[in-house]
């Protein structure tokens, strides 16, 4: 069984840019989750409800790093080989859930901070 160390990190922000505080809790929303902890499909955060149905993913932890001038936000996983597809889809897809639903924090941050618009 070969595993898989990855990670999925798109550019963030910097500490004193407007977005940072709303990238810390899309950190904290997505969460961590790890196989032997025993939370399952019970776990409060989606993706970990989503990613404890598939038998081939072991864990991951989103994490959100400020630099000066720059940021990394993104998900650390380990997973079987084989699902390693299921752990980049499934981030994606929540990445996009609270950027594109109308009730999301994140969507009513947009919207108001006029970045809807860009």
């Amino acid at each position: 069984m070969s595993m898989v160390f990855g990670a999925i990190a798109v550019e963030g922000a910097s500490w004193a840019h407007p977005d940072n505080i709303p990238l810390m809790v899309a950190n904290t929303l997505i969460g961590q989750w790890d196989r032997t902890h025993g939370a399952g499909i019970n776990a409060p955060s989606r993706l970990a409800q989503t990613l404890g149905l598939n038998a081939k993913v072991q864990s991951f932890q989103a994490f959100n790093t400020c630099y000066k001038d720059t940021g990394l936000v993104g998900v650390y996983f380990t997973c079987e080989e084989q699902g390693s597809r299921a752990v980049v889809d499934a981030v994606v897809q929540q990445w996009f859930d609270y950027f594109h639903i109308p009730t999301a924090f994140f969507r009513i941050y947009v919207i108001e901070s006029g970045c809807a618009d860009q």
